[in-house]
């Protein structure tokens, strides 16, 4: 594809500061914390990786 040179190109515009406003309607009370049995699953996935790359 060729680019035309006649043609302008327009600088992107950062976007303004509270231009996400009322994306997320509803955050869970808990969203912060760990969801139960997460650390073993990730000990395992952990050990795992570590086997893959041993061998």
């Amino acid at each position: 594809m060729k680019e035309n040179s006649d043609e302008k190109t327009v600088p992107i515009q950062p976007r303004q500061f509270g231009c996400g406003k009322g994306i997320f309607t509803y955050v869970a009370d808990d969203f912060d914390e760990t969801p139960p049995g997460f650390e073993e699953y990730m000990r395992v996935k952990l050990q795992n990786k570590k086997l893959n790359l041993q061998s």
